[in-house]
């Protein structure tokens, strides 16, 4: 999808599956790019000289969500889907990172440094901490790696390093498999993928529970994902390859 000397680091597919948005350093430092998923020239929506990183799309596409440095630290801004309208979300000490959606919008999920070990924190898309709305902490356990189910009963996370199903309001943990990943809902609602933190491995589970089954096994050592980033528009997978390069560069001595 991307080609030339760049990093990136999140990526995120517009629910119309029309729109990759992913951050790179093409431009200088990271900032926000979206393109076509049939192909095209990427379009840079954000250039600020602080680093901007891990979008995603709101579900009626309008907006999108990400962190970014601007204020010291990570915290959690919004846009609008062209890039103009930046509106900042937190404002805290602590890192704060990752936002995903809530399945009508209203809600943002992201992780948070604010507590040790670091837990995912919920907070409205349309106020947010400046507008004195404090975030509520989803679990009183670590937790990481977050995905709104699209009916909304469900966020899916890491609770204590286990794939879990957890209700909106904490009540509620279900544990699916005793190893953690960042995880992605199917279109319909009863699977799960997730990305495994440390090998990169992508797995596939019922929600009803059972078997986890691998998908995609990243066996290349000079091309390895090491990244939990990724995304999904449905019917494929988006995720990072990480590629060494070298230039050869000429001095004159004097």
């Amino acid at each position: 999808m991307t080609t030339g000397n760049q990093a990136t680091e999140g990526m995120n597919v517009s629910f119309d599956g029309r729109w990759l948005v992913f951050d790179s350093t093409r431009s200088g430092n990271q900032d926000i790019f979206k393109m076509p998923l049939q192909g095209g020239e990427p379009v840079q929506l954000t250039n600020d000289s602080a680093d901007d990183c891990c979008p995603a799309w709101s579900p009626d596409g309008t907006r999108i969500a990400f962190h970014s440095f601007r204020s010291g630290n990570r915290d959690i801004f919004v846009m609008s889907a062209d890039g103009g309208s930046v509106r900042q979300l937190t404002h805290h000490p602590a890192h704060d990172r990752y936002p995903t959606w809530s399945s009508d919008g209203k809600q943002i999920v992201f992780y948070s440094g604010r507590t040790s070990p670091g837990r995912l924190f919920i907070v409205s898309a349309d106020k947010g901490e400046l507008q004195g709305e404090e975030p509520k902490p989803l679990t009183e356990e670590e937790s990481a790696g977050s995905a709104w189910s699209p009916d909304g009963r469900w966020i899916a996370g890491a609770v204590s390093s286990k794939l879990s199903l957890i209700s909106p309001d904490g009540s509620e943990i279900r544990t699916l498999v005793p190893q953690g990943g960042v995880p992605i809902w199917s279109s319909d609602g009863h699977t799960l993928y997730y990305k495994e933190f440390d090998q990169g491995d992508i797995w596939r589970i019922s929600v009803s529970g059972g078997e986890p089954e691998l998908l995609v096994h990243f066996e290349d050592p000079e091309r390895p994902s090491i990244r939990g980033e990724w995304a999904s528009d449905g019917k494929r997978f988006y995720f990072t390859l990480t590629e060494y390069e070298g230039d050869v560069w000429v001095m004159e001595l004097q």
